[in-house]
């Protein structure tokens, strides 16, 4: 990655620089500019679909992401520069709503996955909970007979398995999807324009 730290023609400074993609602070919110060839750039080559429906490229969004870590939780702008002689005011039109179809999407997926996770751990918590609960009571008011008193052994490794893997759940998965639903979070809400250069 190389940093610049020089000012453009607007006097706003370019933070940093990942070849095509320029992440640039104002005073307003930062703005990151991708420098495309042409529209398909956005795209998979395997997908011949119009662009209303075409899969974006995989190397886009991690360009994407990458130049969205570096701004934070800040909203932005997504400035994409095309040439000049390529550019398509309906074409533009088109791949703006499929970018937001895609972004808003995905970060509904992932919100839902998320919660899904977080209400698996907490069922498994709640669930481990009454199982060592089911076997204080058998201990404390049945163990003289000797088939409620088999439970005991059954129940209490359950129940703390049935927590510990809750909470795993809860805290630990929970926080390693934080990153994916962040980053569509953050490119669903950026103003998204095309330019020239």
């Amino acid at each position: 990655m190389n940093s610049n730290y020089n000012a453009n023609n607007n006097g706003e400074l370019t933070a940093y620089d990942f070849g095509k993609i320029g992440v640039t602070e104002t005073s307003h919110r930062p703005e990151i500019s991708l420098w495309l060839d042409s529209y398909s750039d956005l795209f998979s080559d395997f997908d011949p679909r119009p662009y209303s429906q075409r899969a974006l490229s995989h190397d886009f969004l991690e360009e994407l992401r990458r130049a969205t870590f570096e701004i934070g939780m800040e909203s932005f702008k997504l400035s994409l520069l095309i040439p000049t002689t390529l550019r398509k005011t309906t074409e533009e039109n088109i791949i703006k709503r499929r970018l937001n179809d895609h972004f808003n999407k995905h970060a509904a997926l992932q919100n839902k996955e998320r919660r899904k996770v977080v209400l698996s751990g907490f069922g498994m918590i709640f669930f481990g909970v009454l199982l060592m609960a089911g076997a204080t009571i058998i201990f404390h008011n049945y163990r003289e007979n000797w088939i409620y008193s088999l439970l005991i052994p059954l129940l209490e490794p359950a129940g703390w398995f049935m927590v510990w893997e809750g909470m795993y759940l809860a805290i630990f998965v929970n926080r390693s999807q934080r990153p994916e639903l962040s980053f569509y979070q953050k490119v669903s809400a950026a103003e998204v324009k095309f330019g020239s250069y």
